[in-house]
């Protein structure tokens, strides 16, 4: 049955903890003593999870299951599950008074966590991470600066917050916009010419 569990390498998308309740599971079936069950552990580690066995812990600390998982847990499990961080992602949304330069940061932090980008090198991890920030970015903006934005047709996360703040701005100034004195291609014309001014800034 050992040879059912498969390994983990420590790579961003295994789930540590998983790993570690179907050893257990496997240990309770089967009545393992603490020696298979640490021998076991060790084996079934590869990649990035074998060299941190082999580079970072000692040999005394390899021989004790709890000191080893305890390492392991530290290293590679994640603070959150998928599914919490995946529900607080999908929830955010700009708050009335939320400025839209802290929407970009909150979506980027809860982005770079949910896919824990920190901790990878893989470039399609990277770019899946920037396309969740751009595309939730956009659906979270409130209606009439998402409108502007999605009208100058940014391709980037970084470029759509830019112009999302200059919208924001340019709405702030005009007291008579926000408050519906101006029809849409007045309003416009009002935003035109201040990103206009912004770029010659």
């Amino acid at each position: 049955m050992a040879a059912s569990l498969h390994c983990f390498s420590g790579e961003v998308e295994e789930n540590f903890d998983f790993f570690l309740d179907l050893l257990e599971s496997l240990v309770t079936l089967e009545e393992w003593s603490v020696e298979k069950k640490l021998l076991t552990l060790k084996l079934r580690l590869k990649g990035k999870a074998l060299k941190f066995l082999s580079d970072d812990i000692s040999n005394e600390q390899q021989n004790n299951f709890e000191e080893l998982v305890s390492l392991l847990k530290k290293k590679f499990s994640r603070s959150l599950s998928f599914e919490i961080l995946q529900n607080k992602f999908n929830k955010i949304g700009q708050q009335p008074g939320q400025l839209v330069k802290d929407l970009a940061e909150e979506i980027s932090n809860a982005a770079n966590r949910y896919f824990n980008k920190g901790n990878s090198k893989n470039p399609e991890i990277c770019t899946l991470t920037e396309k969740m920030k751009f595309s939730k970015f956009l659906e979270s903006l409130r209606p009439d600066i998402r409108i502007q934005v999605k009208i100058l047709g940014p391709s980037s996360f970084e470029e759509a917050v830019k112009q999302a703040c200059n919208a924001e701005i340019a709405f702030n100034d005009t007291a008579a916009a926000s408050s519906n004195a101006f029809t849409p291609a007045e309003v416009n014309i009002l935003l035109a010419k201040h990103f206009e001014s912004s770029k010659k800034n």
